[in-house]
C-alpha cells in the first residue's frame, strides 16, 4: 500500500511540474534584412515556437515599434518575437500599448511596446494611449492665493 501512495505522489508531482505548453509568436527583426527604406522586410517575418525552459518560465509574444511624432509619417516596426517572464503580459489576448511611449527627441519618434500571451497574438498591434490630463493640483493654487492675500 505504501508503494502505491508513493507512485501517486510522484505522478502528481510530475503533473504539477510539467512545463506549460509552448507559445507560437510571429517573429520579425528589421536588423536582419538590412532595414533602410522605412518599409517592412518580409524575408525576416516568420512564425516561431517559444518553448518554456521549465515550469516557472512563462513566454509571451511582443512587438517593439517606433511612431513618429509627426502623424503624417508611417510607423516603423523594429522587432517581434518571444519574451520571457514579463508578468504584465499575462492574460493579454491582444497586443495593445496603452502608455504614451518613450520619446526619442533626437529622432522625432517615440518607442512603443506591447505584449500578449496567446498564440500569434502579436501579428497585429495597436497603440491606444490613455488621454493626457493637464490639471494643476488644487493645494498649490490655494497656497498661492493665501500668499497673495497676505
Amino acid at each position: 500500500m505504501y508503494w502505491l501512495l508513493r507512485v501517486v505522489v510522484v505522478v502528481l508531482l510530475g503533473l504539477i511540474s510539467t512545463p506549460v505548453s509552448s507559445l507560437e509568436c510571429e517573429y520579425y527583426s528589421s536588423k536582419e534584412c538590412g532595414y533602410s527604406n522605412g518599409g517592412p522586410c518580409e524575408s525576416s517575418r516568420r512564425n516561431i515556437t517559444c518553448d518554456p525552459d521549465g515550469p516557472s518560465k512563462v513566454h509571451s509574444c511582443y512587438v517593439l515599434w517606433q511612431r513618429p511624432n509627426d502623424s503624417d509619417q508611417q510607423e516603423v516596426l523594429q522587432l517581434k518575437g518571444c519574451f520571457l517572464n514579463d508578468k504584465t503580459c499575462i492574460g493579454q489576448n491582444t497586443c495593445i500599448e496603452k502608455k504614451q511611449g518613450k520619446k526619442h527627441e533626437s529622432q522625432g519618434t517615440k518607442a512603443l511596446y506591447c505584449c500578449c500571451d496567446k498564440d500569434y497574438c502579436n501579428q497585429e498591434y495597436h497603440w491606444d494611449p490613455a488621454p493626457l490630463t493637464t490639471t494643476t493640483p488644487k493645494r498649490k493654487q490655494q497656497v498661492e492665493i493665501e500668499i497673495l492675500r497676505l
